[in-house]
């Protein structure tokens, strides 16, 4: 928020306003690299599950198969740390 006299009238309150530099003399347009690739993403992993479903299946369930040891893993830690011996059913 600011505070102060515009063009020297009454003092007001007003927000500031973030305005984005531009330093383009060649007329390029600025693009969101994080919007591209994530747009880009997307499009691979549609791309992928429309023409090979079966193989975007199996590598789906060996991600969560990667996440699975690594959430075992990681509570076999903390009761290791903790000192109890309960193991996983």
């Amino acid at each position: 928020m600011f505070i102060g006299r515009v063009n020297g009238g009454p003092w007001r309150v007003t927000r500031a306003v973030s305005r984005p530099t531009v330093n383009h003399t060649d007329g390029e347009v600025p693009v969101n690299l994080k919007k591209v690739l994530v747009l880009a993403g997307v499009a691979l992993v549609l791309f992928l599950l429309i023409t090979r479903p079966e193989e975007s299946a199996s590598a789906v369930q060996t991600a969560l198969g990667w996440l699975r040891e690594g959430a075992e893993s990681i509570i076999t830690f903390i009761r290791s740390l903790f000192g109890t011996t309960t193991p996983l059913s």
